[in-house]
């Protein structure tokens, strides 16, 4: 009971829904990037399909996201899915902090430029 109070304080439903809509403008960035075959976003929760049969083989989705962790960024890998799960006491700054690092993942692995 006591963290939904947190919760009702810090205002959590306004929050996460103007933190949430930051995150599709970083998305359609990596929408074009080598090897990305869509991108998806609901509320603070995102995804990148990767290619599993392109010219960066078939499990280009774990290879990002071991590049991330280099970065100390985890990401939750699900088959070809990099799925990104934001805590809610992300702070703007933080959002595209992750969202730089997962396109310097990608173009770390494909060997592109952002």
């Amino acid at each position: 009971l006591e963290c939904l109070d947190i919760y009702q304080q810090m205002d959590v439903l306004t929050h996460t829904q103007r933190l949430g809509a930051r995150i599709p403008s970083h998305l359609v960035r990596l929408d074009t990037r080598p090897g990305a075959l869509d991108t998806r976003c609901q509320g603070m929760l995102a995804a990148v399909e990767f290619e599993t049969n392109g010219p960066f083989g078939p499990d280009l989705a774990r290879r990002v996201g071991i590049e991330a962790e280099r970065c100390c960024v985890f990401f939750r890998i699900i088959g070809a899915v990099l799925a990104i799960a934001l805590p809610y006491i992300i702070t703007e700054d933080e959002i595209d902090t992750v969202m730089q690092i997962l396109s310097d993942a990608i173009g770390s692995v494909t060997g592109s430029a952002p």
